[in-house]
């Protein structure tokens, strides 16, 4: 009995300190000044196009609110330091563009202003491509749960020195219209449209970021000014009206961009914020900025695509 009486009042004691130890704590967070978020990926396959927000209070939970681009900014772009040209917004809410495509191996900067905000600037370079890319040995096989998997292996060389990648691949899908009068009705092939496939490396072994398999990007570390390649598979399914392909043979598009530092940091850093929002266990991963007086992304890319034909019943 001295032991029991002695371990009540030790549990009571513990308990005692653990409820005292909550503080309630009031600080004067200083007020948010908004700042300009700018984000634009700009390449050799399009047009300037710019984002643009203000930034957001810590506090405000509100995503919808200061997640449309905003009036009244003025976004000069600079080509190797000669102005080609400011960026104008067609509608309210709508993105800024100026309709002039990047030079290959040109550095591009920005400076933009809006009353009430500081100014930002920003500046980022197309990078040099690599050879343009090919593609070998095209299998057809089949998982164990009977899904059809296309299986092919791509190779580039790559330049000398530090260079970084991003590869996708996008699938022609047919575009169906309806057509309908007294005696029948049916649908018909008008055209096509690309849509991004999801895919996999096999027996990859790159210093390598994957989000979400569907874009895959990655440094030349391991393989440095020598040729690089890679098998990917994928799953088709055809995107029609009875489960069949109404397309006599598939049209894939390879696109492998040569990006820049920057747009590489910002793409995985990006993911890794995202990744980390609903882990408790995780690290805090910074986003990658390259805004000066803001935030975002300006970063440019240069783009080769290669077309070409798949049939399975080859």
């Amino acid at each position: 009995m001295k032991s029991l009486k002695n371990t009540i009042p030790f549990f009571v004691l513990v308990a005692c300190i653990a409820w005292s130890c909550e503080t309630i704590i009031d600080v004067d967070l200083p007020e948010h000044e908004p700042l300009l978020v700018v984000n634009s990926y700009f390449g050799t396959d399009t047009t300037f196009t710019f984002d643009v927000s203000l930034s957001k209070d810590i506090l405000d939970d509100d995503m919808y609110n200061d997640s449309r681009s905003i009036s009244g900014v003025d976004i000069e772009i600079f080509e190797d330091g000669t102005s080609i040209g400011k960026a104008t917004q067609t509608e309210e809410y709508e993105s800024y563009k100026l309709y002039y495509y990047p030079k290959p191996e040109s550095q591009y900067s920005i400076r933009a202003s809006r009353s009430g905000q500081a100014v930002i600037q920003s500046q980022d370079v197309i990078p040099r491509n690599s050879s343009k890319p090919e593609v070998e040995k095209v299998l057809f096989t089949s998982n164990e749960w009977g899904d059809q998997v296309t299986r092919f292996t791509y190779s580039f060389e790559d330049p000398a020195g530090t260079n970084y990648y991003e590869v996708l691949l996008y699938i022609d899908q047919p575009m169906y219209e309806y057509y309908e009068d007294e005696d029948t009705s049916y649908h018909y092939i008008n055209g096509t449209f690309k849509e991004q496939l999801y895919y996999n490396n096999v027996g990859a072994d790159l210093n390598e970021f994957e989000d979400t398999g569907d874009i895959t990007l990655f440094s030349d570390e391991l393989f440095d000014g020598k040729q690089h390649s890679q098998t990917i598979e994928f799953y088709y399914y055809p995107y029609n009206y009875d489960g069949q392909s109404d397309l006599e043979e598939s049209q894939l598009h390879l696109e492998v961009r040569s990006v820049s530092e920057a747009y590489y940091k910002y793409r995985v850093s990006r993911t890794l914020q995202q990744d980390a929002e609903d882990n408790p266990f995780a690290e805090a991963a910074q986003v990658y900025n390259n805004i000066e007086g803001g935030f975002g992304i300006f970063a440019g890319y240069n783009s080769q695509t290669l077309t070409f034909t798949i049939d399975p019943d080859e």
